[in-house]
């Protein structure tokens, strides 16, 4: 109303403006409501249902727009719309608009959206209010929600990067550049980006999405749909698509990451618990039995039940051709054969899979990987004729169907001779019989149907009546069979009889028939006249049963496929005890009903869609909680090569690891030979009690001494603690993890002490060992084992030592060797069998700390000599490889005795490293200075772990804090007799006093003649 008085000034817009003045004067706008219905709006005329606004009619913050269906409104500059300004929508309704569109501020309460569509040249908001709408919108970019429940019904399309806050909902197609999401989302509709795709997590896809790089962040989140990445394609942890991918690059992250479809990638890296629960197809190929193009760090094995299972790329559809006779019954489904072409000869086939359906009748059949389907069948009810055809809604064939009639031997061709189909007023017979398990009475349903005098509707062929019906049987995948088919015409199953020439359980499918008075129901309508028998076969397989009779001469007939599948599977042999890494055989068998083998397991021949039959082999559920296996210690169970006879497969297995362990079993198709019954539940070793049926031990131990490899002299001294570290290793020489106290282990391991070569136990008349793992009494126990790996320090209690019978004595090898306690375990000395030596040595010496007395100068500083040696059998010398860092002397542990000074003499810090004392090759001083006057001071090392030294100073010293190492301990001259093998060494630093050579010399002159 303001913008039509602003050319003139009236009394009717002066009587408006006041009205407006006292309204706001009143703290309340006047709402505007601009209806593009058809009337007049000012500023935007309207042309062939198109209103054009040069800019934004509502001025208020309060105003309203009311966009009816069939109209369009064009606003040529950016718009923006207020918290209390409307806006209502609703049909084909159209709001386009030069620049940005936002109606994120809008109140839900002012927004009515339930149709229409949204247009912006630039950018589109949505959503920072709970807002929810029905339209379809387009824009150059978009931000769709930030954090509100935005809810879109329609199709969103930006040429650039739309943004979807979280906790939106959107039910349409999203097409962009970059698409983005915030955690968590909704989106029901396909996706497609020209950049990229990122889902965040706890969100849901119900569509297809296509973008060169898809990324579907952790965790919780699932896209039912198909998945097209040309660069990549990443599912973070915990994230599932159900249906198939393509992709340059697939990773599936740790963990439990998985496809529920098949997967055409370049490469694909599948870490932890990462599956793809169908086929992966490398498209640069892959050789058979291998998955050449994936990275396999899922922990199941390839070609496993949870394994990857790879084939190269299938070959595009081309055209579907169809094989019949030219010939049917109105009234009975009529077989034919449907072939998935991969090229217009048919020389090749589709192995995709696809599902067909077929006219006349519209049936509806899966062609699988084999690329062809003989279970198919056309139907038409009425007397006549018509064109067999066959299409596909889920995968495009270049080409239209063709068929090939072989009745008359025409060639492939779409035309009426190849195509048509005849279908008569004959009885016809139909025969059903469903997949079933080994040994199990299954009903076998067959139907007789006769065209009315009409020829317009089907009725039944023999209501009522008792009719003769000729059954046969034929083996056909394999094609052989031990067992034969049993038939009974009674419903109870009773009077089972065998399809072969003599009707005797003794003899097997030969392709006579047998004659059965069949019971066909008295009613007048197909629905429930089919006659009920029992089939019974105890073996496995594919199997071909054939029913025919005679009418008036004519021999109506029809077969039917039924696949036979094991019942169940056992394990029948296992060991009780393997080594990491070294092969193993597990047995497992097939089985029937009934519990008895079924020999034709594993004969089935081979096509490219189905392998032979074969069990897979996979680590099982432990048996206590206690002894649950964690997911980076697991360990790998390899099939190192796999037989079968009589029904029975053996698995030669290869486990990584130690530990106590089920071996699982499963079938390795979901559904044998592709029939309908799923496979059998897994089987797994079983153990009354403990982890496992099958226990893992390592092959050998590592007996790694601590100063090997480290720079420093490999000797100890005779009872000196030593560093020792344990490994469990597999037969490959890598560490077995689960060699653990957390897994189940308990025997003991000790320590023997060998000769140089390994060859002699050193005998105790000699030297042994003493401390944790010395012995029965004191052993390493399996508690000091984690993720196969003990180590024993000096700071161990009881700590490793090699102490000599008698001392002091030469030097001489020692080498070390770890065994299980238990009979026949585990031993470094095994390593030996792999070529590897695992046991380190050292040279075992006998030694003491000498500690010299000295004289000096009351005024001067005075140095002792500390000496560390070792006995060569002959005498004691100065051990030179020794040094501070083996052996340090703290200065706390010389105990200084004042004896005749006034008081005890201080330590110079001349000499001292780090609060000891420098050694350099075996050799230092201790250096005192006299605290006043001349005498003598007692000086002790207390080598021991006591507060007080034990040399045979007289008198006491100062508590000191001993150096802990009292194997250095030995004779120095101080003590005498036999004390002084355990004395602590000690020596007299004497001031004031010199010895004679020492003594200052007066020169005089001497004269001779």
């Amino acid at each position: 109303m303001w913008r039509r008085c602003l050319p003139r000034i009236s009394l009717r817009c002066l009587h408006w403006g006041l009205s407006l003045l006292a309204a706001l004067n009143a703290g309340t706008v006047l709402a505007a409501t601009y209806n593009f219905g058809g009337g007049n709006v000012a500023g935007c005329p309207l042309s062939s249902g198109t209103y054009t606004c040069n800019s934004f009619p509502l001025g208020s913050n309060n105003d309203k727009m009311s966009i009816a269906d069939g109209f369009k409104v064009v606003v040529k500059e950016s718009v923006s719309f207020d918290f209390n300004q409307s806006l209502t929508m609703s049909g084909t309704a159209t709001l386009s608009v030069t620049g940005n569109l936002s109606i994120a501020d809008i109140s839900p309460n002012n927004l009515s959206i339930n149709g229409g569509n949204l247009v912006s040249t630039g950018a589109f908001t949505i959503g920072n209010q709970a807002q929810t709408i029905a339209a379809n919108i387009s824009a150059f970019s978009m931000t769709l929600g930030s954090g509100s429940r935005t809810s879109i019904t329609g199709n969103v399309t930006a040429s650039n990067s739309i943004s979807i806050g979280s906790h939106a909902t959107i039910k349409g197609a999203v097409s962009g550049s970059t698409i983005n999401t915030s955690s968590p989302v909704s989106i029901t509709g396909d996706i497609t980006a020209t950049s990229s795709f990122t889902l965040a997590s706890g969100s849901t896809v119900t569509g297809n999405i296509v973008a060169p790089t898809v990324s579907l962040l952790p965790s919780d989140s699932s896209v039912t749909g198909n998945i097209t990445a040309r660069t990549s394609l990443r599912l973070g942890s915990s994230v599932s698509v159900t249906g198939d991918v393509s992709t340059g690059n697939l990773i599936l992250d740790s963990s439990n990451a998985i496809v529920t479809g098949n997967a055409t990638v370049d490469t694909a890296t599948l870490n932890w618990a990462g599956r793809v629960t169908k086929t992966i197809y490398c498209t640069g190929g892959t050789t058979n039995g291998k998955c050449d193009c994936v990275t396999n760090n899922s922990g199941f094995d390839v070609n496993t039940v949870n394994g990857p299972h790879c084939s190269p790329p299938a070959p595009a559809l081309d055209h579907f051709l169809i094989v019949h006779d030219g010939s049917a019954s109105a009234c009975t489904p009529e077989p034919v054969t449907v072939r998935a072409c991969a090229n217009a000869a048919c020389t090749s086939y589709f192995t995709g899979g696809v599902n067909v359906t077929l006219q006349p009748g519209g049936g509806s059949f899966a062609i699988g990987s084999t690329g062809v389907s003989t279970n198919a069948t056309v139907s038409q009810q009425s007397v006549g004729s018509a064109a067999v055809r066959a299409s596909a809604s889920s995968i495009a064939a270049a080409a239209p169907s063709q068929c090939i009639n072989t009745s008359n031997g025409a060639g492939a061709g779409t035309g009426s001779v190849q195509c048509g189909m005849n279908f008569d007023g004959k009885v016809g017979l139909s025969l059903s019989i469903p997949d079933q398990y080994a040994a199990n009475n299954t009903k076998l349903l067959l139907t007789a149907a006769v065209a009315d005098p009409s020829g317009t509707q089907c009725k039944p062929a023999f209501p009522g009546a008792n009719q003769p019906i000729q059954f046969s049987c034929s083996y056909s995948n394999p094609n052989s069979g031990s067992l034969p088919v049993m038939v009974s015409a009674n419903s109870d199953g009773s009077s089972l009889a065998a399809l072969n020439a003599s009707t005797t359980g003794a003899q097997l499918c030969d392709g006579s028939a047998r004659t059965f008075s069949v019971a066909f129901p008295n009613v007048s309508t197909l629905a429930g006249s089919a006659a009920t028998l029992i089939m019974n076969y105890a073996d496995v397989g594919k199997l071909t049963l054939k029913a025919a009779t005679t009418v008036n001469g004519v021999i109506p007939n029809t077969t039917a496929d039924v696949v036979v599948a094991p019942a169940s599977y056992a394990i029948t042999t296992f060991p009780a005890t393997t080594t990491a890494a070294i092969p193993f055989n597990v047995v497992a068998t097939a089985r029937n009903s009934l519990g008895n083998p079924t020999p034709n397991f594993g004969k089935e021949n081979a096509n490219p869609a189905i392998q032979p039959e074969t069990l897979s082999f996979a680590l099982g559920a432990l048996g206590t909680v206690s002894c649950s296996l964690t997911p980076g210690v697991l360990g790998s169970l390899g099939i190192v090569d796999r037989s079968v006879a009589a029904g029975a497969v053996t698995g030669k297995l290869s486990y990584t690891e130690a530990g106590a362990i089920n071996v699982q079993v499963q079938q390795a198709s979901i559904y044998y030979l592709g029939g309908s019954v799923p496979r059998p539940a897994t089987v797994q070793t079983s153990a009354a009690a403990g982890c496992g049926a099958i226990r893992s031990v390592p092959a050998w131990f590592l007996v790694h001494e601590g100063r090997v490899g480290s720079g420093l002299a490999n000797f100890y001294y005779a009872g000196e603690p030593i560093d020792v570290v344990v490994t469990a290793k597999n037969a490959a020489g890598n560490t077995t993890l689960l060699y653990d106290k957390n897994y189940g282990y308990s025997n003991p391991v000790l320590f023997t002490a060998f000769d140089a070569a390994g060859a002699t136990a050193i005998p105790a008349a000699t030297g042994s060992l003493s401390g944790t793992g010395a012995s029965a009494a004191a052993p390493l126990t399996a508690g000091a084992f984690t993720l196969g790996t003990a180590e024993l320090k000096k700071t161990t209690a009881p700590p490793l030592a090699f102490s000599f019978a008698s001392a002091p004595r030469a030097p001489m090898k020692v080498r070390l060797r770890a065994t299980e306690a238990a009979s026949g375990g585990v031993s470094s000395a095994n390593a030996a069998a792999y070529g590897v030596t695992a046991e380190d040595s050292f040279e075992a010496r006998s030694g003491r700390v000498s500690f010299g007395s000295s004289f000096g100068s009351a005024a001067g500083d005075l140095a002792l000599p500390v000496t560390l040696q070792y006995w060569t059998g002959a005498s004691w010398i100065r051990n030179v490889d020794d040094s501070e860092a083996l052996h340090p002397l703290p200065t706390t542990a010389f105990a200084i005795q004042a004896g005749t000074l006034p008081a005890k003499p201080g330590i110079v810090a001349t000499g001292l490293k780090d609060g000891g004392l420098l050694l350099t090759k075996g050799q230092g001083s201790l250096t005192l200075r006299a605290a006043g006057g001349a005498g003598t001071a007692l000086v002790a090392i207390n080598l021991g772990n006591t507060a007080a030294d034990s040399s045979c100073l007289a008198g006491s010293r100062p508590v000191t804090g001993g150096a802990n190492m009292p194997y250095l301990r030995g004779p120095n001259g101080i003590c005498t007799g036999t004390a002084a093998a355990a004395a602590d060494p000690a020596a007299r630093a004497t001031f004031g006093v010199f010895a004679p050579e020492a003594r200052r010399l007066i020169h005089t002159r001497e004269v001779f003649n």
